[in-house]
C-alpha cells in the first residue's frame, strides 16, 4: 500500500459460456434477488481464477467489504479512500502486533461511490458523499464502507455506517437526498451497520452499537424517517 493507492478492490466480470447481458438478471442488493446468494444461470463458470473466466478487470482504489451491487449496464459499489498509508489487510484471525486488531486513522478519507460499466469495466462516474478523517476506529479486519448498497433501478442507496450517512442517489450520480444517523462504537470494532434493505418504498437501516442500537424506516423517496424503534442487546 502506498500514498493515495491505500489498497485496491478488484473487481471480477466472470465469463459464461454464452452472452453476457445484465438485463437477463438484476443483483439490486447484498446477497442479490432475495438476499438468496444465488445465481440461477447454468452458463455461469464453476471454476475462475485471476485470468481464467474473466471478461474484465477493474482496479478501484480504498478500502471496501461492501458487495457490487448489479442493475441493467451499472455495477455500483463503495469504497473508503485514505490520504495517507494504511495497513493491508493480513491473513489470520488478528494481528499480533495490535491491540485486539483495533486501528485508528488521522489521515482524512474520502468515502465514494461508484459506477462501472457492466460490459466494460469503464468508470461511468465517482461520487464523493463526505471527506474528513475517521471519528472512530475500525478492526483490522474491517473497512470504513462495508455495508453493501441497495437499488430498486430509480435510486441507489449507500448507507456508511462509519460516518452514519445515509444517501440516495439516482443512476445518474447525481445526490437526490442525505441523511445523517449519528456515529456509534461497536464491539471489537467490527462496525455497527448492516447493509440497508429496501420493501415498499421505505429504506431499512439496522445500526448495532454500544450505546443504543436501532432500527429505522426512512421513506425511499424524500429520506424522511418514518418510524425508528430501539433494539435491545441479547
Amino acid at each position: 500500500m502506498r500514498g493515495a493507492s491505500i489498497g485496491v478492490i478488484t473487481v471480477l466480470l466472470l465469463a459464461r459460456s454464452g452472452p453476457v447481458s445484465a438485463q437477463e438478471g438484476q443483483w439490486p442488493l447484498f446477497r442479490g434477488p432475495d438476499a438468496g446468494a444465488v445465481a440461477d444461470d447454468p452458463r455461469l463458470p464453476e471454476t475462475w481464477s485471476e485470468t481464467e473466466n474473466v471478461v474484465w478487470r477493474a482496479d478501484i482504489p480504498g478500502l471496501g467489504w461492501s458487495s457490487p451491487v448489479v442493475w441493467d449496464d451499472h455495477i455500483f459499489l463503495t469504497t473508503a479512500l485514505s490520504a495517507g498509508e494504511e495497513r493491508a489487510p493480513i491473513p489470520g484471525l488478528y494481528d499480533p502486533g495490535a491491540d485486539s486488531g483495533a486501528m485508528r486513522s488521522t489521515a482524512n478519507h474520502r468515502w465514494l461511490v461508484y459506477d462501472l460499466d457492466f460490459e466494460t469495466g469503464a468508470v461511468r462516474w465517482v461520487r464523493e458523499l463526505y471527506t474528513a478523517a475517521p471519528a472512530i476506529e475500525r478492526h483490522l479486519k474491517n473497512s470504513y464502507a462495508s455495508e453493501t448498497p441497495v437499488t430498486d433501478g430509480e435510486r441507489l442507496y449507500v448507507y456508511f455506517g462509519s460516518i452514519g450517512l445515509v444517501a440516495a442517489l439516482d443512476l445518474g450520480g447525481e445526490v437526490v437526498w442525505t441523511r445523517e444517523l449519528g456515529v456509534f462504537n461497536g464491539r471489537q470494532r467490527f462496525g455497527t451497520a448492516a447493509s440497508p434493505a429496501l420493501h415498499d418504498g421505505r429504506l431499512f437501516v439496522v445500526n448495532d452499537n454500544t450505546t443504543q442500537s436501532f432500527l429505522v424506516a426512512l421513506d425511499a423517496a424524500t429520506g424522511r424517517e418514518v418510524w425508528r424503534v430501539e433494539r435491545n442487546e441479547v
